[in-house]
């Protein structure tokens, strides 16, 4: 699986139209699934909606350039781009608090925070230049490939991937989301 979601519309309308409900679903056949599966995100992964697509597989990685955050379309445009959100130096006081602490809910948006929460496994060095040279991300990716499935061949033909699997999924409810 490769991931870069915008993610699962924000609203009553897509919520009227049964979208949790379809990722739920989804959901449940990813986890039952039987062979195993490797979860790579690249780009951005926004909203809620896509965090069973791109957490706790049986082996899930960020490339270093990757953002994984659930806020609204400017506040993921502001902190993909590094642009402020609103300009501090006009600012009130009031206004510079609500700001530091929309901030501090998102530690875990870099493929560093995601690291250290414990959402991947590892992080694949992007490098100067992935964006015009995907052979550098490809080299990243085949070489993670080459240095995992062998573990992961031995869960799925000793039975015990899905039992892994579902243990590393209740960790990640157990860790939670925030809700922006």
């Amino acid at each position: 699986e490769l991931g870069n979601s915008s993610g699962a519309a924000a609203g009553l309308t897509a919520e009227d139209q049964g979208q949790t409900i379809k990722i739920a679903k989804i959901t449940k056949k990813i986890v039952g699934s039987p062979v195993p599966m490797i979860s790579i995100l690249y780009g951005l992964k926004g909203s809620g909606g896509v965090v069973p697509f791109a957490w706790r597989a049986d082996h899930s990685a960020a490339f270093s350039n990757a953002v994984a955050l659930a806020a609204d379309l400017p506040a993921m445009r502001s902190f993909i781009e590094t642009v402020p959100i609103i300009d501090e130096t006009k600012a009130t006081p009031e206004k510079l608090a609500a700001l530091d602490e929309f901030a501090e809910q998102f530690p875990d948006a870099p493929a560093e925070g995601q690291l250290a929460s414990k959402q991947i496994d590892e992080i694949l060095d992007e490098g100067p230049g992935a964006h015009e040279d995907p052979s550098i991300i490809v080299d990243q990716f085949k070489a993670m490939l080459e240095r995992i499935l062998p573990e992961l061949e031995s869960r799925y033909l000793n039975g015990t991937l899905l039992e892994e699997r579902k243990r590393r999924m209740r960790e990640t409810a157990e860790f939670g989301t925030r809700i922006i």
